[in-house]
């Protein structure tokens, strides 16, 4: 492309000549014809640098539009993942963190239950508000499939809990990563009271 832009500057630059040479544009003195030339020149540079600069934007722009448009293959089909928080008093958090961070709740469930879901920045994650005395803290995948997600980590030597079923609301199990920090894997509810 950069030579396309070359050759139009220099067809630009070989019309004003000609221009000049066949008096197309009239007589005009040696100075002014200088000047012409001068901005001619300092112009066509401009729109040169210009138009390189658009091309080199743009194929940038290409190289990793390619990069994010990729589907990345993960070993499990993910739905969402969300970052749990304890808190103390459900409502007060849910209120906090709408008020002050502006975020939508996806999920609420009464302060008996002890759960709140938030929107956060980027469409996917999610902050959830747990109010359990043994929650907090917990990096959280939901799954399609708790048991072949189950299968998956055991296949990988990974230590995972027995799957706890909720009725009517969630069924999950955790495990640890190589650090010790305690990661929970999520899916709908394999049992239900209707």
């Amino acid at each position: 492309m950069a030579c396309s832009f070359k050759t139009l500057y220099s067809f630009a630059d070989l019309r004003a000549r000609r221009a000049f040479k066949l008096g197309e544009l009239g007589p005009v003195s040696k100075p002014a014809r200088a000047f012409f030339f001068i901005i001619l020149d300092q112009t066509l540079q401009v729109v040169y640098e210009v138009l390189r600069r658009i091309t080199r934007a743009y194929l940038y722009f290409l190289q990793t539009k390619s990069i994010h448009m990729t589907e990345k293959k993960y070993p499990l089909s993910y739905r969402t993942v969300y970052f749990q928080l304890k808190v103390d008093n459900l409502d007060r958090a849910k209120q906090f963190y709408e008020e002050i961070f502006g975020l939508d709740v996806t999920w609420y469930l009464s302060p008996e239950v002890g759960w709140s879901e938030l929107q956060l920045p980027g469409g996917a994650p999610r902050l959830g508000l747990n109010s359990n005395p043994d929650s907090g803290g917990v990096l959280t995948f939901d799954v399609d499939d708790l048991e072949e997600s189950k299968r998956y980590f055991n296949s990988k030597n990974v230590e995972t809990t027995d799957i706890v079923d909720v009725p009517d609301m969630v069924s999950y199990f955790n495990l640890s990563d190589s650090e010790g920090n305690r990661l929970q894997i999520v899916s709908d509810p394999r049992e239900t009271t209707k």
